[in-house]
C-alpha cells in the first residue's frame, strides 16, 4: 500500500482484504482499526476485525466472542463465570463479563467485574469507560465522571469517554459541561455519530434549538438510521424553532 496515498474508506478495506488474502493480518489488523476510528459505527470493518481477532484467540474466547456477538448474554455470563471458577482469568473476561450482566440488568455485579478487570490491568481504560457508562445507568453519574477522568488519563483521545462524560454532566444538568463535551468526542472523531446526537439533546435543552436541527442533520448524515436523532429531529421540527423542547 502507497503510504503516501490518501485512502478512502473504501480503498482503505479493499486494502486490508488483500492484506488478509496475503496472510498479512497485522496490516489488515491496522487498516480495519484505523477505518474504525474514522467510522466507529462501520458494520464491515467491525466484522472483519472481529474474524481477525478470533483467529489470534484460543477456544475458549473464540467461543465467549461467538456468544457476546450473537447477543446470548446470560450464555456470555455462565461461560464466563466457569472459565472464572477454573482459574483462566482475564481482564477481556472480566469486561465481557461485566458488559453482559449489564445488558441483563444485574448492574451492582456489572460493576464488581469490571472493577475486577481494572484490578487486572489499572491501565485498561476501556473497563473505566464501560464502568463509567453503567454507573450513568445507575444515576451515579459523579462517580461515573471520575472514572471517565481515570479513562482520559490513559488515553487522553477517546471520543467514547467524552460522549459518556458528556451524559454525566447532562443528567447532572449540567448542560454547557455537557455540550462541551460532546463537541470534543466530535472534534476527536467527526464521523462517530452519537455524540452528535446527544450534542443536538444538549442543545435543545440549552434553547438553542436552530444549531439543535442543524446537528441532528448531521447525525443522520453519518447514520441514516440512527432511529433516535430522526425521532427527535421530526419532534424538534413539529415543535417550531421558538418552542421549549423537552427530549
Amino acid at each position: 500500500m502507497n503510504e503516501n496515498k490518501t485512502l478512502t474508506i473504501e480503498e482503505a478495506l479493499r486494502e486490508a482484504d488483500k492484506a488478509v488474502r496475503l496472510g498479512r493480518s497485522d496490516l489488515a489488523t491496522s487498516i480495519y482499526e484505523a477505518v474504525l476510528k474514522s467510522q466507529p459505527d462501520n458494520g464491515y470493518a467491525k466484522s472483519r476485525l472481529s474474524t481477525l481477532k478470533i483467529g489470534v484467540m484460543d477456544e475458549d474466547d473464540k467461543r465467549l466472542l461467538l456468544l457476546y456477538q450473537s447477543g446470548a448474554f446470560s450464555d456470555v455470563q455462565i461461560e464466563s463465570e466457569k472459565l472464572i471458577r477454573k482459574g483462566k482469568s482475564s481482564k477481556w473476561i472480566y469486561n465481557l463479563l461485566a458488559v453482559s450482566l449489564h445488558r441483563q440488568g444485574d448492574l451492582a455485579r456489572a460493576v464488581d467485574s469490571y472493577e475486577k478487570a481494572i484490578q487486572i490491568d489499572p491501565e485498561y481504560a476501556d473497563s473505566y469507560n464501560n464502568l463509567a457508562n453503567l454507573l450513568n445507568d445507575m444515576g451515579r453519574s459523579e462517580e461515573a465522571i471520575s472514572y471517565c477522568d481515570k479513562a482520559l488519563e490513559i488515553n487522553p483521545n477517546y471520543p467514547e469517554v467524552y460522549n459518556n462524560k458528556g451524559t454525566s454532566f447532562r443528567k447532572m444538568g449540567l448542560v454547557k459541561s455537557a455540550i462541551a463535551c460532546y463537541e470534543r468526542a466530535i472534534e476527536l472523531n467527526p464521523n462517530y455519530a452519537t455524540p452528535y446526537s446527544n450534542l443536538a439533546n444538549a442543545l435543545a435543552e440549552h434553547g438553542e434549538q436552530e444549531r439543535s436541527l442543524e446537528i441532528y442533520e448531521q447525525a443522520l448524515k453519518i447514520n441514516p438510521e440512527f432511529v433516535e436523532s430522526f425521532s427527535n429531529l421530526l419532534f424538534l421540527l413539529s415543535q417550531g424553532k421558538d418552542s421549549d423542547v423537552y427530549l
